[in-house]
């Protein structure tokens, strides 16, 4: 059986957004898309996690498989080569798209960008979900770019898959790769400011630069036929990661790096960009 896309629809315009790249991407890998919809029995704001009465949770249930049946027929108007399966299960969003993510290829959700508060709760699907997701996790705060695949590296355990994941994109949006590695936290100005000197600066970068070519080196051999670029650079790595992928066709990097704490299931520069990126971001989870 092959493993589908699975993409998680509110009917919110995020849901919407992240539901057509979804159908884009499956034409694109010849796989199935399974468009899922959630509702929760169980109120959030309840202490005792009560049941609410039988005649509200039909009329939940009823509008998330109406929002399902929207869904699917949107994702039909878009494509009628690719198999397309629609499902209403119950309980919380994270923990049904979680659920869902077990067997499939890549699971995709919306996510708007908010301030304050507001982005702390509307955040929290996105950003919950690439924390604990079985699958890769596509959250998609825009269109894509149309410009090559960005993928961020350093060096951790996840580099390889990272580097295969975006290769994978890259060949299947028939576009270049460009590998990002922010070697220091610093900015160039502060750098410049400071007692090192320029020569100094520059030698480390290219000594970094070399070292990144050879994270890159046999992954790349087994996509000839892409182009791949480095960007080696100072400043903070996600602000860095977000600057480059202004255009990308994508951004894929690892859920942790290799500064992470133990037990940390998202580091703090995928929180960053999920937060921040406005193209599609895909979080590789081994």
């Amino acid at each position: 059986m092959v493993s589908p896309i699975v993409v998680g629809v509110d009917g919110s315009a995020a849901s919407r957004t992240a539901l057509a790249w979804a159908v884009e991407t499956a034409v694109r890998r010849d796989r199935p898309l399974r468009v899922v919809g959630a509702f929760d029995p169980v109120p959030t704001s309840s202490a005792v996690n009560m049941l609410l009465p039988g005649d509200v949770i039909d009329a939940l249930r009823a509008e998330a498989a109406n929002t399902v049946e929207d869904a699917v027929a949107y994702a039909r108007s878009l494509t009628s080569v690719t198999e397309i399966i629609g499902d209403v299960v119950s309980g919380p969003a994270v923990a049904a798209l979680v659920e869902a993510s077990a067997g499939s290829a890549l699971t995709a959700v919306g996510t708007r960008h908010l301030s304050g508060v507001r982005s702390l709760f509307f955040g929290s699907v996105s950003i919950n979900l690439a924390a604990h997701a079985k699958s890769d996790v596509a959250v998609i705060a825009g269109p894509s770019g149309g410009g090559p695949v960005v993928a961020a590296v350093d060096g951790s355990a996840l580099t390889e898959p990272v580097l295969e994941r975006a290769l994978i994109v890259a060949d299947v949006f028939d576009t270049s790769l460009t590998v990002v590695h922010a070697w220091t936290d610093l900015d160039e100005s502060t750098l410049a400011a400071g007692s090192v000197g320029s020569d100094l600066v520059a030698e480390h970068a290219d000594r970094v630069d070399e070292q990144v070519r050879s994270w890159i080196a046999p992954v790349a051999a087994r996509y000839p036929l892409t182009s791949v670029n480095v960007v080696v650079a100072p400043g903070g790595a996600a602000q860095t990661i977000c600057r480059v992928a202004r255009d990308a066709t994508m951004i894929v990097l690892g859920s942790r790096g290799r500064g992470g704490l133990a037990g940390m299931l998202l580091g703090s520069t995928s929180q960053d960009v999920i937060h921040h990126a406005e193209r599609p971001v895909l979080v590789v989870k081994s």
